[in-house]
């Protein structure tokens, strides 16, 4: 069971499936953690959190080379009793897995948990999440509107802005350029992919200006979540509404798969989408310099610690 951090949805997610590969391999049970999501992606809003409310873990499953598993989740809390080893960032299970009975696993808050286990202690299953019950009506009910607009199918897009979008021009690791997801951008790689003018298209971003999306309304038949009531709903604020703004995003993940082409915002990050507006090549280069900055700053932090009379080891 890994320590608890707040972190979004999606990285959430990430978590678990390294949690749950690590139970697989070693033949453990995971505790299945608290979900402890950010409010800044939530409209800065914090509310209840539960796995439930997006996720149906009694249809999810690890899928392997042979077949798909059950996901090795405990049905029950383990007793407070219980003989406890706690393991540092990137130490091995015991080789005994039944003693002890419980293991807690540290990580750093700044490092994602597949780092933080070793490699040979992941099993290679992949984690398939179910959507929860409300999550697939609600999409359905979107995707058949939808149908119901173009017969040939509907285009989804993802043009996430928000903290990833570098506004300043300073490149900063991670960040690509508000242009890559700018409406012109988006039209220009749509008409690249052969979308003509005229078919109906999705889009999930979480651009907060109402009249953003204009120009693209002038080329295509564009629909978004505030057109769709059962959807607008899940980011609503009236009367004490409190917002789910991970819902509403699950929400319209599932309705993007049902797209005749879904286009996300980067690449790699769904292996379903069928390309992205930020190009391979350019997060290529993020990525390598989103590394040579841990490095350095990884070693700046041993000199520091050398100076203060800590030795490096």
């Amino acid at each position: 069971m890994p320590a608890l951090m707040r972190v979004g949805l999606l990285h959430s997610v990430s978590d678990l499936g390294c949690l749950l590969r690590e139970a697989r391999a070693s033949g453990r049970f995971a505790a299945l953690p608290p979900l402890c999501l950010l409010p800044r992606y939530n409209f800065g809003i914090d509310r209840e959190w539960r796995w439930e409310t997006y996720f149906d873990f009694e249809r999810s499953v690890l899928a392997d080379a042979q077949g798909e598993h059950p996901l090795p989740l405990a049905d029950q809390e383990p007793g407070a009793d219980l003989t406890t080893l706690v393991l540092d960032p990137g130490s091995p299970l015991p080789q005994d897995a039944a003693d002890p009975p419980r293991i807690v696993r540290r990580f750093g808050l700044s490092t994602p948990f597949r780092r933080q286990v070793p490699p040979e202690g992941l099993s290679r299953a992949q984690l398939r999440l179910a959507p929860s019950a409300n999550v697939a009506a609600l999409a359905a009910s979107v995707v058949n509107r939808l149908a119901a607009l173009d017969e040939g199918g509907f285009v989804a897009v993802h043009a996430r802005r928000g903290d990833r979008v570098d506004r300043v021009g300073n490149r900063e690791a991670g960040t690509y350029p508000s242009s890559m997801t700018e409406p012109d951008s988006v039209g220009a790689y749509l008409r690249a992919c052969g979308v003509g003018d005229g078919s109906t298209l999705f889009l999930a971003s979480d651009e907060g200006r109402a009249d953003f999306w204009k120009p693209l309304e002038e080329r295509y038949r564009l629909v978004r979540y505030v057109d769709l009531p059962e959807m607008a709903g899940l980011a609503s604020r009236r009367n004490g509404s409190v917002p789910d703004n991970y819902l509403l995003y699950q929400v319209e993940r599932e309705v993007m798969k049902a797209a005749r082409m879904w286009i996300e915002t980067l690449p790699f990050s769904e292996p379903l989408a069928h390309g992205s507006l930020v190009s391979e090549e350019f997060w290529q280069k993020t990525s390598r310099r989103r590394l040579r900055r841990a490095r350095v700053q990884h070693w700046k932090n041993r000199l520091r610690q050398f100076a203060g009379g800590a030795r490096p080891r």
